[in-house]
């Protein structure tokens, strides 16, 4: 009898919903970034990659939750939501110039405290139900990339790529970092340190 279980597609996979084919993440990096030669498209790359890294980070650390309970998936889903938003804010205004989105940096960073904090607390649910999610890695990335632009000012000609990597930077080593580390300590201190969550 044939093994049906070796029919099955690599895309049904639990592990491999969701996920962009690393095949063609590194076609669509290649393209991007060879298109950056050319100054005209640099403008529309940086105001590109500003708008999409808060919902690209966002939709990562949402699907981390899929196999979570669902009221904990929903929470998850709602403040991936949030976050995104609340990046989008500093980015809208320094990349595409939408004055009425200004807000003071302190309020803007005071609130990727508060979503950080959310984001802390529902990977520490998930860790009690054996579920290592990292979501708060992921949504750091973004809140660490609205806290830097909250207090920067529109880019100047042919500087906007320029700012948009620095920002991306300190989104990935600052707020990505930290909520890595945090969330590390935080499922430590809710499961003990002999408790070992599985990955999703």
């Amino acid at each position: 009898m044939c093994d049906t279980r070796l029919q099955t597609p690599m895309s049904d996979s639990p592990d491999s919903r969701g996920r962009i084919p690393l095949p063609v993440a590194l076609v669509v990096l290649a393209v991007f970034f060879g298109a950056m030669k050319f100054p005209d498209f640099r403008p529309i790359g940086a105001r590109s990659g500003a708008f999409l890294l808060p919902i690209g980070v966002a939709w990562a650390g949402a699907g981390k939750l899929r196999d979570a309970h669902p009221l904990l998936r929903r929470a998850g889903l709602v403040l991936a939501i949030l976050v995104a938003l609340w990046a989008e804010l500093p980015a809208l205004r320094v990349f595409f110039g939408v004055s009425d989105l200004a807000i003071d940096p302190f309020v803007v960073r005071a609130g990727a405290l508060v979503l950080g904090l959310g984001s802390l607390t529902l990977e520490a649910i998930a860790a009690r139900r054996s579920l290592r999610a990292r979501l708060s890695a992921w949504l750091g990335i973004a809140l660490g990339f609205a806290a830097y632009l909250a207090g920067a000012a529109p880019p100047v000609a042919n500087s906007e790529l320029g700012l948009m990597f620095v920002a991306g930077i300190i989104g990935l080593w600052g707020g990505g970092a930290a909520g890595l580390a945090l969330g590390a300590l935080s499922v430590r201190l809710v499961t003990g340190p002999a408790a070992v969550p599985k990955a999703p």
